[in-house]
């Protein structure tokens, strides 16, 4: 007789998988909530501040973590989602510090 495969570990790596995911999912969420927080009490520009921070640790952490660590961070090659989180930070960086209060 030939038995099933066995399904609860196929499941158990799939749930780790999925939590992996959404660890830099809710990260990222998480990270966006305060800054609107941050930008209403202290300033817009401050929010800006702390969003840039954000990209800017999403480009290093895709940039020296392995691809399985960072899948919620993953679209294309590692260069290059490294250089658009760089690339965003530096540009929303640039529009909060020149930019007028509005």
């Amino acid at each position: 007789m030939d038995t099933p495969p066995d399904t609860h570990q196929s499941v158990s790596v799939q749930e780790q998988v999925t939590v992996r995911h959404n660890r830099w999912v809710w990260f990222n969420a998480l990270m966006i909530a305060l800054s609107c927080v941050v930008a209403y009490v202290f300033g817009a520009d401050w929010g800006v501040f702390l969003l840039a921070a954000l990209l800017f640790v999403g480009g290093a952490a895709r940039l020296t973590l392995p691809s399985r660590v960072t899948a919620g961070l993953t679209t294309r090659s590692r260069y290059l989602d490294t250089t658009f989180f760089w690339a965003a930070a530096a540009a929303v960086t640039f529009l909060a510090a020149t930019a007028p209060r509005i």
